[in-house]
């Protein structure tokens, strides 16, 4: 039933005696409209300060302390829970590592923390194995008089709009360093190009709900529409259809073939040149340096996926299969180029085409940053060049000895650029950097890998 216009001028009178009660005089109409206007933002910051008072929903900040119940707590740790605000209810929560740094920053320490995905965080080895672990026992062998931090921020199956998040919260703790790894994650890592974890095609969208998320009543709004989704889904899914995609790689895919070159392959491209100009300008802004890798791939020993259904081999598989033919031969620089190709076509896009390590080294000069040459160091200790199982256990995540290679790519490039000091005097040998995990570790990385390629997409 509608309102006549006295009526809703009744109505503001009563607002106005209510908020303002001691006023003689009648306000005109605008007040009234204007109470009218601010009334649902009053009742939002009513609502977001009940939420907060009652400690409504997870903590999700980036760095919290290791005790919670101390209130002079030493040190911070990742929260191990801070990849919620990329995977909404019913998807599986990848966990950051456990690293932890000191509360208050020492006076000339050296704090370095590590941006990425899964293979930064050294999946699927446990935390012994990661290259960052190598690195900080590099660091300290050769600065052993400096306290040096390196904390390694990765998590699986994010992108560069996490790294972006990430970043206030880490400049915050003030760096001297920032590495970064990443770029393999742009379609399928959470809120990518092509993901099942999305919210559609808009870069601005995306970016938006992540500065939301530090709002409770933001919060409590996804929590419900996560949870009524959630509930149709099952209502409507059988336990057969969730039994298909066991793995989270398997649950990540929205989109399962990205031809070179279509609108969704460019919105990855766009995406990923995007954020991470955003990210290097913050880290410029805030006068911090960063390192950024290439990005290395199987490219010998892992076949495409699949890049079409009909009978007739993709170029994608045609590429490999002349790849294969070139390197008997012994064409091996023609073999590597074909071997190239053949991922770069690959339609299920989990390995970065190399036109974003072209984006990496563009970003790298225009903001004046270090670029490591990783896609070297692989090819230098590989057969005639061609990266394959030598250094990777499936499609990119490298082996023990694929860690150990990138914490000398990272390390010979600071100590290139001068990082930490003008003097650097390292004196170990390569194999005893390997001091520092087990058998069982390597043993536990191999169980996780017969685990992911036992399932599709690695089999039908």
């Amino acid at each position: 039933m509608a309102f006549s216009k006295v009526g809703q001028e009744d109505a503001g009178y009563i607002i106005w005696e209510f908020l303002v009660p001691t006023t003689k005089k009648h306000p005109p109409i605008l007040y009234f409209r204007v109470l009218a206007v601010l009334l649902p933002f009053l009742i939002i910051f009513l609502l977001e300060v009940s939420l907060r008072a009652f400690n409504y929903g997870q903590n999700l900040a980036l760095f919290i302390p290791t005790s919670p119940s101390s209130a002079d707590e030493e040190y911070l740790r990742i929260n191990r829970h801070v990849a919620q605000r990329y995977f909404p209810k019913g998807h599986f929560i990848p966990r950051p590592t456990s690293d932890r740094f000191l509360k208050e920053k020492p006076q000339g320490s050296y704090r370095i923390f590590a941006l990425g995905g899964s293979t930064l965080a050294g999946w699927p080895y446990p935390n012994n194995v990661m290259f960052t672990r190598l690195l900080q026992r590099r660091l300290a062998d050769t600065f052993p008089d400096k306290q040096i931090e390196l904390i390694n921020l990765g998590i699986a199956a994010i992108n560069s709009y996490t790294l972006l998040d990430f970043m206030d919260e880490v400049l915050e703790q003030q760096p001297d360093a920032i590495l970064i790894y990443a770029g393999h994650n742009e379609f399928y890592g959470a809120l990518g190009a092509a993901s099942t974890v999305s919210l559609g095609k808009m870069p601005s969208l995306i970016r938006l709900y992540l500065d939301l998320q530090g709002f409770k009543s933001f919060l409590l709004l996804r929590n419900a529409i996560n949870g009524t989704t959630l509930w149709v889904k099952r209502s409507i899914s059988s336990p057969e259809q969730d039994a298909k995609f066991p793995t989270l790689m398997g649950r990540v895919i929205g989109e399962d073939q990205i031809l070179y070159g279509s609108n969704t392959y460019e919105r990855g491209k766009a995406q990923f040149r995007e954020n991470l100009s955003a990210i290097l300008t913050k880290a410029k802004s805030a006068g911090v340096s960063v390192i950024i890798s290439e990005l290395v791939s199987n490219v010998r020993d892992h076949p495409p996926f699949f890049s079409n259904r009909s009978n007739t081999p993709s170029p994608a598989v045609e590429a490999f299969r002349k790849a294969r033919s070139l390197e008997s031969l012994g064409h091996m620089k023609l073999a590597l180029a074909e071997y190239t190709k053949a991922k770069d076509m690959d339609g299920l896009r989990f390995r970065a085409p190399e036109e974003f390590n072209t984006i990496i080294h563009e970003l790298a000069k225009e903001h004046g940053i270090a670029v490591v040459p990783m896609k070297s160091y692989f090819e230098a200790a590989s057969p005639n060049r061609l990266v394959g199982n030598n250094l990777m256990l499936e499609h990119l995540h490298p082996n023990a000895r694929g860690h150990q290679l990138m914490s000398r790519a990272f390390f010979d490039t600071m100590m290139k650029r001068r990082f930490l000091s003008d003097v650097w005097n390292f004196m170990r040998k390569d194999e005893d950097i390997f001091e520092g995990f087990s058998e069982l570790d390597v043993a536990i990385g191999k169980i996780r890998i017969l685990h992911i390629t036992d399932h599709w997409p690695f089999k039908p």
